[in-house]
């Protein structure tokens, strides 16, 4: 800059208020830009030279951009300073983000109004290159998911039942910096906000309620419905929360979510720690899956996502919320796969992340089972046991126990060109527990049914004897064996609505004295030396009379066919 020399006053006097005034407009200018400005964080070895050549539209804002950001030392700034830029001095183009994956129903709305559409049921659509400008919108449907990556390698999911808008996608200076703006306008999103130090981004995300500012960090919005607030949750890095209703910024760290309400109010929350995942087995043998979890204090749900182990965390094969102590998932194939995790607390805020590497082994599906079904009573002499029958299944394997855990099995054994098998050797009477797994050829034994447990009942008994002497009636049934009690019962209606005489004894015969003239009915139940009870055995009836010296005559006993 040349220097002005003159010894005239008026001379001295007009350069004077030419360069103050130069210099208040250049203030005015810059205080007009601060509303539409661009936060550069410095690298190593920047200055604000080197920046303004790589980046401005005009080296003549150089000078500016020393007023306005004040340095002590302009040729020398320190790694991550932050530089203000006014978005008018940067080169500027348009620029773009790419649709890479979905699922379920997803629908893109482009910025010339055309339309696409995705729907391919529960499976992930890969190998997506789906170009989407300035104004593109995404919408989800349920059990949906769509998965955007920006020129940086930032990613984002579009959740379920969820709309967002692409408001600005810039590309400014020399590509290495960009002004993305978003707006959510119902549902969620999960941003992964690429902190490579290659990249300058400024990330914004609007909804009707807030402002979300971010810069390398991992981070979900979401957007009440009606009057319900937006929330922000941070898993990495940190956030800047500004409510639409006031200026104030809010800083959002690691483990921390916002609560923005309709009234303006921020309301900052640590979020739920991660879950314990420690009592799920390696393998789980049903799909889709649903584990419960040990009820938690404050939670109130559970969100999973789950992807194919060592793959890309956003290629999501299964991503559900239920709001019940339960893990959850869609039907997926078998196969190895890492399940994350996070908690719901009572403020709906999600929490850290829990990761658990799983392999799922669910196919061919066991067999519907037919019978005995659960706590069903046995008391045939031989057992059957039967299942539906399944297409594309070479054989079957039953198992047959006296434990839940088929450590103590009585019986193994595969069944082919049948959905039935007859145990002919019965087991001493008891509680037992079966199951029965489909054999294929293409993937080989699958998993067993749940353990169903029944019971064997002792054998149904009936009356052998019936004598009557000296005023004394003596009954006799044959003998189950020891360790066995015996239940009978009297009455003189075939319903045995009105018990008479109702005993249990040790014995196989009982005596019963002074029994009047008449017809009676009796029926026997048998109970196990561990406490299961038979089922009665069918009644049979007998008939006291009086003879001509009155003593009783006792005829012959019948059997009563139901």
């Amino acid at each position: 800059m040349k220097s002005i020399k003159t010894n005239n006053p008026k001379a001295l006097k007009k350069h004077t208020l030419v360069i103050i005034f130069i210099y208040i407009f250049a203030c005015l200018f810059i205080q007009k830009t601060w509303a539409n400005e661009y936060i550069y964080k410095a690298k190593a070895g920047d200055s604000l030279w080197n920046i303004s050549k790589k980046h401005l539209i005009d080296m003549k804002y150089w000078s500016q951009l020393i007023a306005l950001n004040k340095l002590p030392d302009p040729n020398n700034i320190a790694e991550d300073t932050i530089i203000r830029i006014p978005i008018q001095w940067l080169h500027q183009e348009n620029g773009s983000a790419k649709l890479i994956y979905t699922t379920g129903d997803v629908q893109i709305i482009f910025h010339d109004a055309s339309k696409v559409s995705f729907s391919n049921a529960k499976k992930v659509t890969q190998g997506l290159e789906v170009t989407l400008l300035e104004g593109s919108i995404i919408k989800t449907g349920k059990d949906a998911l769509a998965t955007i990556i920006f020129l940086d390698g930032s990613r984002l999911l579009v959740q379920s039942n969820s709309e967002l808008k692409l408001e600005g996608l810039d590309v400014l200076g020399d590509g290495t910096l960009s002004d993305m703006n978003l707006y959510l306008d119902k549902g969620s999103i999960t941003n992964d906000v690429n902190p490579n130090k290659e990249y300058n981004i400024r990330y914004e995300i609007h909804t009707k309620l807030a402002t979300t500012s971010v810069r390398g960090t991992k981070f979900t919005v979401s957007v009440g419905q009606d009057d319900l607030p937006t929330i922000a949750e941070v898993l990495r890095g940190k956030i800047v929360v500004k409510s639409n209703k006031t200026d104030i910024e809010n800083d959002v760290t690691k483990g921390r979510g916002a609560i923005i309400s309709e009234d303006g109010e921020v309301q900052i929350h640590n979020l739920p720690k991660a879950p314990f995942l420690g009592g799920i087995p390696p393998i789980i043998e049903r799909s889709p899956i649903n584990i419960v979890l040990p009820e938690v204090q404050n939670i109130k749900g559970y969100h999973t996502v789950i992807i194919i182990k060592d793959d890309d965390q956003y290629r999501h094969v299964s991503n559900e919320t239920i709001h019940k102590s339960n893990i959850i998932s869609r039907d997926i194939p078998d196969g190895n796969y890492t399940m994350i995790v996070a908690a719901i607390n009572d403020k709906n805020l999600k929490g850290e992340e829990a990761r658990y590497d799983f392999i799922l082994k669910a196919r061919p599906i066991p067999p519907i089972i037919i019978s005995p079904q659960i706590e069903k009573p046995v008391s045939t002499k031989d057992i059957q046991f039967k299942w539906a029958k399944q297409t594309s299944i070479s054989a079957y394997r039953l198992e047959i126990a006296q434990d839940f855990k088929f450590d103590k099995l009585i019986l193994q054994k595969d069944i082919s060109g049948s959905s039935s098998f007859l145990l002919q050797e019965r087991p001493k009477s008891g509680t037992y527990f079966w199951r029965i797994a489909a054999i294929s050829v293409k993937d080989g034994q699958g998993p067993f049914s749940d353990p169903i447990s029944f019971k064997i009942l002792p054998h149904a008994l009936k009356l052998d004897e019936a004598k009557y002497k000296d005023n004394t009636l003596t009954l006799r049934w044959n003998n189950a064996g020891d360790n066995f009690k015996y239940r009978f019962q009297i009455s003189q209606e075939r319903s045995f609505k009105n018990i008479l005489l109702g005993r249990i004894v040790t014995k196989n015969f009982t005596e019963i004295k002074n029994l009047l003239s008449g017809t009676y009915y009796f029926r026997l139940q048998i109970i196990s030396e561990d406490g299961f009870e038979g089922i009665w055995g069918q009644p049979q009836t007998f008939t006291i009379t009086s003879g001509s010296f009155k003593d009783y005559l006792l005829l012959p006993l019948k059997f009563l066919r139901e």
